[in-house]
């Protein structure tokens, strides 16, 4: 399971790419807006008249509210990842609602490296969502409940290593043999305590999810008098729970920085820990330098290092520009069990620029990159992945507008 935000969020590697824990929506920044009038009651108060659809729909939709739009390209020869996402933010005194909807296009050329299994196409498209409620405590002190959904393959790797299993075990073995169908749902909740003037903000996160993944498959006796050769898969399910602590600090006018510490518990895992460390410096005006440096570590089995730079430059009060640069290496991923698809030792890196326009109550980027994946050699276990776990060289694009009303 790799971690790390060092690399782009179309390929991610905080959770596992075959063990498939759910998309989680971070809880730790749900209070996004100011106060707001409350919801008119006069209609509903006075039985002598009627409340309109306009005036119904008016009353829900009030408030401070954004809506944000993104889209991510990741782009290679035998692999293209379309991912888009929806976001819909409100906030009134006392209480935010943040609502996401996302779809998935995932395309691949599969090829078998030893040959046990035919080359093809195939194409899988997934949904993920979530719904997130924020409430005003005090004054101070904001908490959150949400949960998280998603249903489909979410990643290219786990597309791969499923078609495998289809053939090499389903067309053999296909009385017994069941395609993977991967879907998962989480529950979270947390506090937010702000002091920004003196002690800086808090946040405590807990949350707890439970996954259908693409399991490895092999052959086996069945059990009875007259015992017979059937599929006979790995765990299918998991099980994961979670805690993120975060402090954020401006240290003075120009310095802010923020501190997170990630706990996770996967089922018949070890525990793993991860620290991240940002910050954001602005230079002048116009001249912003935000930097992360992070680790992850899990028993004696895994290890992981990543870091970024990232540089905006505000060339006018409309027009903005970045370039972003990230590094991410780990030791290898980890397989609780069974054949091992898991993917050898990395070294990625990405490179990326950007330009974004911000009008009145609309603001639009558009960027491009280059994301570069180098891969150990595969050994023995996993050879048969080896096409999927080979170096490349991807093509980003990135979309993203934001609209508040």
């Amino acid at each position: 399971m790799r971690e790390g935000p060092a690399q782009p969020a179309i390929n991610k590697f905080q959770s596992s790419e075959k063990l498939k824990t759910p998309l989680l929506i971070a809880l730790g920044s749900t209070n996004l807006f100011a106060g707001s009038s409350s919801i008119d009651t006069d209609h509903l108060e006075d039985p002598g008249e009627s409340l309109s659809s306009g005036n119904f729909l008016s009353s829900i939709f009030s408030g401070e509210q954004r809506l944000d739009f993104n889209h991510e390209l990741l782009y290679h020869d035998d692999i293209t990842v379309n991912r888009s996402n929806f976001t819909y933010r409100q906030g009134r005194e006392n209480w935010s609602l943040e609502a996401t909807l996302g779809y998935t296009d995932i395309s691949i050329d599969y090829t078998d490296a030893v040959g046990l299994t035919q080359a093809t196409e195939r194409d899988e498209e997934s949904l993920s969502g979530g719904l997130t409620l924020g409430i005003d405590a005090s004054e101070k002190l904001t908490t959150t409940i949400g949960f998280t959904f998603y249903e489909g393959f979410a990643d290219y790797q786990s597309v791969w290593i499923s078609e495998y299993y289809d053939q090499f075990i389903g067309i053999p073995f296909a009385d017994s043999y069941e395609e993977a169908s991967p879907r998962g749902l989480g529950f979270q909740t947390g506090l937010v305590w702000d002091d920004s003037y003196r002690l800086g903000r808090f946040s405590a996160t807990f949350g707890v999810s439970e996954d259908e993944i693409v399991p490895a498959w092999s052959p086996a006796l069945s059990g009875g008098s007259n015992p017979m050769l059937i599929a006979e898969p790995t765990t299918d399910s998991l099980t994961t729970y979670s805690g993120v602590l975060s402090w954020e600090k401006a240290i003075n006018p120009t310095l802010k920085t923020r501190v997170t510490f990630r706990y996770t518990d996967i089922t018949a895992r070890d525990p793993r820990g991860q620290l991240n460390n940002q910050w954001a410096w602005a230079i002048s005006s116009d001249l912003t330098l935000r930097a992360h440096i992070g680790g992850a570590k899990e028993g004696n089995d895994f290890e992981a290092l990543f870091g970024g730079l990232a540089l905006n430059y505000d060339f006018s009060p409309q027009w903005s520009a970045s370039l972003t640069g990230r590094l991410y290496r780990d030791t290898g991923e980890i397989v609780s069990a069974g054949f091992n698809t898991a993917a050898p030792e990395l070294n990625s890196s990405e490179l990326s620029a950007s330009i974004a326009w911000a009008g009145e109550s609309t603001t639009i980027r558009l960027g491009v990159g280059l994301y570069e994946t180098d891969y150990a050699e595969a050994d023995e276990d996993n050879r048969f992945f080896a096409n999927l776990y080979k170096d490349r060289d991807f093509i980003l694009g990135r979309l993203a507008i934001s609209k508040t009303f």
